[in-house]
């Protein structure tokens, strides 16, 4: 009989929780950051879409560098003999933990460059027309230096989302991560809980560090701009929760012969998987999308309407935890 609160704290697995939070970090780091440059490609223009960009850098940057501190403590190297942490670069290629070293580590990089950028940046410069009364955007020279940061930046968040499926599916012997679909799913996860966390950390940081990020402060003030930044967040997010929704479902059709499916699907994770992942990370802020989608007008801007969303925003990021969770000790029981 498994003890299920030995379980919660990780004792009679090898990979514990604190492995799950560094592969739910690693995952929304890459999604926040990603999302938050393709925020920046895509409406530069948009000062309102701009400060959410500056929340996925920053919220993917210091979500890398917390991710770090579970690892560290799970391997307890850096305290034993913190100079064999260095051979963690060492085995490169054969080993995928050494491939993933260099790729966060990277990452991490890119993060801090880009998100010191963004603090530090002249606001952007533009010029009236008099003729037509058109409004030109003039890219500063450090505006195309986070550009440039972002872009690598995304190759390499891209590359640490999917890094978060294959090390499971890497795995010797465990047959239940070794599903190439592993790694389409943690990174589909990773760019929803990452898109999330961008728009719920938004209004949190104008709070929080005023001073620091005005701009964010004054897109506070403008109810309506947020409202309309959010709800595209919320609507980018839906099509990613079906997408994993069906992945995960595909998952675990290709590892239908395992133990851990019958854990995950009918045993002791699968409270965890089908209230926890399925009902509340995935059913019900769809669900929060429909309510909102019909009761959005005429105002737009209703108090209760920003709630609602970012209700859903909290329940995506407690159901992306959640899957990791049940995939991690699912593979291990």
């Amino acid at each position: 009989m498994i003890d299920l609160f030995g379980l919660l704290r990780g004792e009679e697995v090898t990979w514990g929780i604190l492995i799950a939070v560094y592969l739910y970090l690693g995952g929304l780091a890459g999604g926040a950051f990603l999302s938050g440059s393709m925020a920046h490609f895509l409406a530069r223009e948009n000062e309102s879409y701009r400060v959410f960009a500056r929340s996925g850098i920053y919220i993917g940057t210091v979500a890398i560098i917390l991710g770090l501190v579970p690892l560290v403590l799970d391997l307890k190297r850096f305290i034993v003999a913190p100079v064999n942490m260095i051979y963690a670069f060492s085995h490169l290629p054969e080993s995928m933990m050494t491939v993933g070293t260099w790729v966060i580590s990277i990452f991490t990089v890119l993060g801090v460059i880009t998100s010191i950028l963004w603090v530090f940046r002249e606001r952007e410069r533009t010029v009236k027309l008099e003729n037509v009364g058109e409004r030109i955007y003039f890219e500063s020279v450090e505006e195309k230096v986070i550009l440039f940061f972002e872009a690598v930046g995304c190759v390499f968040a891209v590359a640490t989302m999917v890094y978060t499926g294959l090390l499971l599916s890497f795995a010797r012997g465990v047959t239940f991560w070794a599903s190439p679909l592993l790694p389409w799913l943690f990174t589909a996860s990773g760019v929803s809980t990452g898109l999330v966390a961008a728009g719920l950390f938004t209004p949190i940081i104008g709070i929080l560090v005023p001073r620091l990020c005005p701009e964010f402060r004054e897109l506070l003030s403008r109810s309506i701009e947020l409202m309309k930044v959010e709800k595209r967040v919320e609507g980018f997010d839906v099509p990613l929760m079906l997408g994993e929704l069906i992945l995960v479902f595909a998952y675990l059709l290709s590892v239908v012969q395992t133990r851990g499916f019958l854990n995950v699907v009918y045993g002791v994770l699968s409270p965890a998987f089908w209230i926890g992942f399925i009902t509340v990370g995935i059913l019900i802020p769809i669900i929060l999308w429909l309510l909102l989608k019909l009761r959005e007008k005429p105002k737009l801007h209703q108090p209760e309407n920003l709630a609602l969303i970012y209700l859903g925003f909290v329940l995506v990021l407690i159901g992306g935890f959640i899957l990791r969770y049940v995939v991690l000790f699912g593979g291990q029981l």
